[in-house]
């Protein structure tokens, strides 16, 4: 299952080559970086991994409000507005969620430097 869905924007994009294959929407964290795989990309095979500045849909794992920063969780796949350990900063959430499964709109802005 994918764990993001590109909605729209003009993401920035940085070839990447991995080492086992990865599925179009999957989270790919590169040193702390969480990127995102828009096609699928075969193992040892160049492609291309979002760095920032799209619009996609997300599953947060808890109620969100809108403008919160929020990180993304590899466990369950999920966003939330706490960094535990292992967390990466994804981005801001667009969209509210009432709770646990909630679909959201986030904006890709791991470092803070992108604008929407």
């Amino acid at each position: 299952m994918a764990d993001t869905i590109f909605s729209y924007g003009n993401p920035e994009m940085v070839d990447h080559t991995p080492g086992s294959a990865v599925t179009g929407g999957k989270v790919v964290v590169v040193g702390n970086t969480p990127m995102v795989a828009h096609r699928d990309i075969a193992a040892n095979k160049l492609g291309a991994l979002a760095i920032r500045g799209g619009i996609y849909k997300m599953i947060a794992v808890e109620a969100l409000s809108a403008g919160t920063k929020v990180w993304w969780i590899a466990a369950s796949s999920k966003v939330d507005d706490s960094a535990a350990t292992g967390d990466k900063h994804f981005g801001i959430a667009l969209t509210a969620s009432t709770a646990d499964g909630d679909t959201i709109d986030v904006f890709h802005n791991p470092d803070g430097t992108a604008s929407a």
